[in-house]
């Protein structure tokens, strides 16, 4: 069976098939991760479901413990299966129809690979994220607080976008960078109605969500696939009817840090130690990036105003900050 390789999150892949989505690479010899879309391994289940002991954590997740051996196994409402190796490095997914691979790897690409990121020491952040002025800068935000569609408007503006939905952070001393995601944004019905229909537009998404993808390779938008240095994090907040929004304030570095840890992905699977890690990590990405809270209008119709005043505050008062800071750490 050949494999096919894929750089995702930051990480090398190794797949068993084509991948949706994903952009297929040179192969890499030592993959961070390798994925099997041919079933569960025929040792899961009889006498290995006999020995282990199992601890339920989530209501789609079960760990599974046999002698040193960990391994978590993922079941979600579309009957998809993902089985993880304790360390991360091994997935092996199982589905049955009608349910498609494409469906199958919305799931592997999203809460999956969140869970994958935190078992391999990353902490990973709930954030959609666009390049400007060849800086990473990232929306923070819990589910439905218009991160995708914020970073979708600004590839209408032109701006590149990095990543949707999971962010990455690879520390570089006395920086962090953002890791590209793949070239798709997905977007409830409503979104794109407020950004009046966008071109490279298909229906991939999860079972029961209605979520529509929006492709780069099929549309005029532009996908990031370096690295690039985060140098703003914008913390979405509740839509208000007030006329001053949408408006940007500054968050303390307590509130900050607070914001990052209630964004951060994938945490119930991890133990005391890694909620330690989590909190370094967390911790010190407070103290060295510009935390800003932006608060949108109820109004759809001041969403490119929103974007426009990201930008003239990220230009005028983060950027130079950033870059100053930066320069002494040379």
């Amino acid at each position: 069976m050949c494999s096919v390789y894929y750089r995702v999150y930051g990480l090398w892949l190794s797949s068993s098939r084509l991948i949706p989505a994903l952009i297929p690479i040179e192969k890499n010899p030592s993959p961070a991760v390798t994925v099997s879309f041919e079933g569960l391994p025929s040792w899961f289940g009889g006498s290995f479901l006999k020995e282990c002991q199992a601890t339920l954590v989530e209501k789609f997740a079960t760990l599974y413990r046999v002698g040193t051996d960990l391994y978590w196994h993922f079941c979600y409402a579309n009957h998809s299966e993902y089985l993880v190796k304790n360390d991360g490095r091994e997935i092996w997914v199982s589905w049955r129809e009608p349910v498609t691979l494409a469906e199958v790897c919305v799931y592997l690409l999203g809460p999956v690979f969140a869970r994958v990121l935190q078992l391999q020491g990353r902490t990973p952040l709930h954030a959609s994220t666009v390049v400007i002025d060849g800086l990473a800068v990232a929306f923070l935000g819990p589910s439905k607080a218009g991160k995708s569609t914020i970073a979708a408007k600004f590839a209408q503006l032109g701006y590149t976008v990095l990543v949707e939905d999971v962010l990455n952070l690879l520390p570089d001393e006395n920086e962090f960078k953002a890791a590209p995601g793949y070239p798709v944004i997905r977007l409830w019905p409503q979104s794109m109605d407020i950004l009046h229909g966008v071109a490279g537009t298909s229906t991939d998404g999860m079972p029961g969500q209605d979520k529509l993808c929006l492709d780069s390779r099929l549309g005029t938008y532009h996908f990031e696939g370096e690295p690039r240095p985060l140098a703003a994090i914008y913390v979405l907040k509740e839509r208000a009817d007030d006329e001053r929004a949408p408006y940007i304030e500054t968050l303390e570095p307590h509130m900050a840090l607070l914001e990052l840890l209630a964004n951060t992905l994938g945490q119930s699977i991890i133990d005391a130690q890694g909620r330690a890690r989590n909190f370094v990590f967390l911790d010190r990405l407070a103290k060295a990036a510009p935390i800003r809270k932006m608060v949108p209008h109820c109004s759809p119709d001041r969403l490119e105003r929103m974007c426009e005043l990201i930008a003239e505050d990220f230009r005028k008062q983060v950027a130079p900050r950033w870059k100053m800071r930066v320069e002494t750490h040379v």
